[in-house]
C-alpha cells in the first residue's frame, strides 16, 4: 500500500478548497503541524491549525498531527510533549490519530544516544493518552545520528528527496517530495502501512453549527439570511 498523504504547517492555506483539492489529486491524509517547542522556551502553536484539521475533515481526509521538536534533555522533551497535548486534547481526537515528532533540530548538540532518550521520552508521554506514534527524521538522521528501532511501535517517517533507497528496513512512510515536484507547495508522503490514511473512522468530531447561541439587547433588530 501506498496511499498519499501530505504534511501542513503555517506556511500552507487553511482554507477548504485547498484541502478539498488535495483530496482530488488523490491524497488521502494530512499531518497538521500544532506546535513547537515547549511552553517556556519558543511556545510556538500554529495559528492555523485548528482550521487546516476542520478543514481537512470536511474534506474527507484523515487528520494526523505533529510537533517541531527542540528538545535539551529527556525532561525538558516530557514538557514539549505537555505542551503539544495541552493543544491536541482539548480538539477531540479519537484513538485512530497519529501523532508525530518532528526530529531535524539538535539545537544542543545532544549525541545520537541522549538524543534518542529524549524522543523516548517525547513519546512515553504522548502514549499516555493516544495508542499511535512516530517520529519523522531524514534519511541522514536514521542512517547516520538515530537509530530507527529505537523507538518501540513508534511508526517510522522518513525524509529523502531523489533518493534510490530509504537506507533503514522499517520505514513505515517515506515523504518523497518537498512541494517542489508536485507545485501543491506541500510535502508529499507515501503510507507505506495505512496508518496515515486509511483510518475507519473521523478522526474528530466536527463542532456543530447547531449549538451556536446568538445574544441580543432588547430592542435590537436581527436580520437572519436563508430562512
Amino acid at each position: 500500500m501506498k496511499n498519499l498523504f501530505v504534511d501542513v504547517a503555517s506556511y500552507q492555506r487553511d482554507d477548504l478548497a485547498y484541502f478539498q483539492l488535495l483530496k482530488s489529486k488523490g491524497y488521502k491524509g494530512v499531518v497538521v503541524k500544532v506546535t513547537e517547542g515547549d511552553a517556556q522556551g519558543s511556545a510556538y502553536v500554529n495559528p492555523k491549525w485548528i482550521n487546516q484539521a476542520l478543514n481537512a475533515l470536511a474534506a474527507g481526509m484523515q487528520v494526523s498531527v505533529y510537533h517541531f521538536a527542540r528538545y535539551s534533555s529527556p525532561e525538558n522533551a516530557r514538557a514539549e510533549a505537555d505542551f503539544f497535548l495541552q493543544q491536541v486534547l482539548p480538539f477531540g481526537f479519537d484513538q485512530s490519530t497519529v501523532c508525530a515528532v518532528d526530529c531535524e533540530t539538535n539545537d544542543y548538540n545532544l549525541d545520537g544516544g541522549t538524543y534518542e532518550a529524549c524522543t523516548n521520552a517525547w513519546l512515553d508521554e504522548v502514549r499516555k493518552h493516544f495508542k499511535k506514534t512516530s517520529v519523522y527524521s531524514s534519511k541522514s538522521w536514521f542512517t547516520n545520528f538515530i537509530n530507527s528501532h529505537a523507538f518501540g511501535d513508534a511508526i517510522i517517517w522518513l525524509a529523502g528527496y531523489g533518493i534510490d533507497t530509504l537506507g533503514i528496513d522499517n520505514a513505515g512512510a517515506w515523504q518523497w517530495d518537498n512541494g517542489e515536484g508536485t507545485g501543491l507547495g506541500c510535502d508529499s508522503s507515501y503510507d507505506f502501512e495505512g496508518s496515515f490514511t486509511t483510518s475507519e473512522t473521523p478522526s474528530v468530531q466536527a463542532p456543530s453549527q447547531k449549538d451556536n447561541i446568538i445574544k441580543i439587547q432588547k430592542g435590537e433588530k436581527i436580520t437572519i439570511e436563508g430562512v
